[in-house]
């Protein structure tokens, strides 16, 4: 046994775990996902540059002024949430082509 501690592979070993142990702890994904509340707040303060609505699964993706990117769940039938948009000046568009062969 204090064979395998001498070897320098048990260090090797040991140290290629830590480091993945490091990462996967302080890797953040890379896409905020606000309440829709969070993302209507963002938009009335300016803060969002664009979103693709996706009416079919009821979720938006964007990108803030600050290039961060966003995704959260929305319902399709919000009517105001277009009106909004065009008001704040926020480029947006609409894919339908979600399921489509």
């Amino acid at each position: 046994m204090k064979k395998v501690f001498r070897s320098g592979v048990f260090y090797f070993v040991l140290l290629i775990a830590i480091l993945l142990l490091v990462v996967s702890i302080f890797d953040k994904p890379k896409v905020d996902q606000p309440k829709y509340s969070t993302f209507i707040s963002w938009v009335e303060k300016g803060d969002v540059k664009e979103a693709t609505l996706f009416r079919q699964r009821g979720s938006i993706e964007g990108k803030l002024k600050n290039s961060k990117e966003f995704t959260l769940s929305y319902s399709p039938f919000d009517n105001e949430l277009e009106k909004l948009l065009m008001e704040k000046k926020v480029k947006f568009t609409y894919d339908n082509t979600e399921g489509v062969d």
